[in-house]
């Protein structure tokens, strides 16, 4: 059975995560210091957004539905969320996009098909250096005059020329648009590409797994409660709503700061009504009430409109301790760790000192799965080519291949009209 670890800290500080002392009550006295298996709520599928521990109560928050118990009752009461005001049923065309590059759009079927024609991409691969090297290898040897053996060894170079050219031909003959629906929807993932299909929404359609007559689907991101003006602030792909109770309808927050639409990754109220949110699009400093109300966190500029651009900062947020006051604050940046706010705003972020990574875990094995995901993103060549590099490496990259796959399939046509015209 599926189940949810709840973490017994001795000490939590206050970051919007609930109180040490809620915390602790899940397990008695000498279990503190241990790991306690609770199971999740039997309506879960997928993936799991937030986690809030409230006064008496636990809140877990999937992407779709709101789940609610009680700290001494395991009983789960699940809640889905009212149709906001303007609801349309359109998603980001980036989302459909990622989901068709990566066959999870029709299910399961998708997925497979997607793995097997990556294969065939490497087989695909393959077939074409080989049969770029045996011409090269056969060119050099054809005008030479030689012995049998020379004689045997050209045969055999234009043998296996012959048959990776033949596999070459046929996987690209009868994948080639799939192939090239492939290439292109994973190349226009990544900058620069991407942003208008960020800026572009579209409606699933009904046979999809992106569909639902549920309106938040796979919407929810991050849930956090209003302690001074009651309810809660919901942080969705749509954006953020005010939510007066679980049973009420969601309303559109007046204010809202960029959010990366892989998330939001930071998320906490001050203690004065302020909110500290972050995610890959920075992080940003919410008053509710001011002239200007929304800023720069590191930087303290005034953010009036969200502008186009790329949907990455500076400063990539991964997580957030949030202390009383900046200076008891703790952001976690992607690639710098734990940082602070700088006191005169002009150097951005001050590294801090911070628990140090066990060396049990900088042991442990790499997973290949990871490897193979950072290797397909580019992220794995960022120590050598940099930010800027590694985005512009990557999008050269697909449209080297979205070029190779296109003049290759007209090279084919080509010498198939020349062959026709000779006869």
């Amino acid at each position: 059975m599926t189940k949810l670890r709840s973490c017994l800290w001795r000490e939590i500080q206050r970051a919007g995560y609930g109180s040490p002392r809620s915390i602790a009550s899940i397990a008695s006295a000498p279990q503190r210091d241990r790991w306690i298996e609770q199971p999740l709520p039997s309506s879960v599928r997928g993936r799991l957004a937030d986690l809030q521990i409230t006064g008496d109560s636990v809140l877990l928050l999937s992407r779709s539905l709101l789940y609610r118990r009680s700290l001494s009752d395991p009983s789960w009461t699940t809640y889905e969320l009212k149709k906001p005001d303007g609801y349309t049923g359109k998603i980001l065309l980036f989302q459909i996009l990622w989901m068709l590059h990566s066959g999870e759009y029709f299910g399961l079927t998708g997925r497979i098909i997607v793995d097997i024609i990556g294969l065939f991409v490497i087989l695909l691969s393959i077939t074409g250096i080989f049969y770029t090297i045996f011409s090269h290898r056969l060119m050099a040897k054809k005008n030479k005059h030689g012995t049998k053996e020379a004689t045997e060894k050209k045969r055999q170079l234009s043998r296996k020329l012959s048959i990776h050219f033949k596999w070459h031909k046929v996987i690209g003959l009868h994948l080639y648009y799939i192939l090239l629906f492939v290439f292109i929807t994973g190349w226009v993932l990544r900058p620069p590409l991407m942003i208008p299909f960020i800026l572009t929404k579209a409606r699933p359609n009904t046979f999809s797994t992106l569909y639902s007559d549920n309106p938040w689907f796979d919407r929810l991101r991050g849930i956090r409660e209003d302690h001074k003006n009651g309810g809660w602030l919901l942080s969705t792909s749509e954006g953020f709503f005010k939510l007066r109770d679980f049973s009420a309808k969601p309303e559109k927050w007046e204010l809202q700061p960029e959010v990366s639409p892989m998330g939001v990754n930071g998320f906490a109220q001050r203690p004065d009504g302020s909110w500290l949110i972050g995610s890959f699009a920075g992080l940003f400093e919410v008053y509710p009430g001011e002239k200007d109300p929304i800023r720069n966190y590191f930087t303290g500029e005034v953010i009036r409109e969200v502008k186009m651009g790329p949907p990455i900062s500076d400063y990539l947020v991964s997580g957030l301790l949030a202390g009383d006051t900046p200076s008891e604050d703790y952001v976690f940046l992607h690639y710098r760790g734990a940082v602070r706010r700088a006191s005169d705003h002009k150097t951005g972020a001050q590294d801090l000192p911070f628990v140090h990574q066990p060396e049990a875990l900088n042991e442990m094995p790499y997973s290949l799965w990871q490897a193979a995901l950072e290797l397909h993103a580019g992220r794995l060549y960022r120590p050598f080519l940099g930010k800027w590099g590694t985005d512009l490496f990557i999008f050269f990259l697909g449209l080297a291949s979205v070029i190779v796959l296109i003049t290759g399939q007209r090279n084919r046509r080509k010498k198939k009209k020349q062959a026709k015209h000779d006869r």
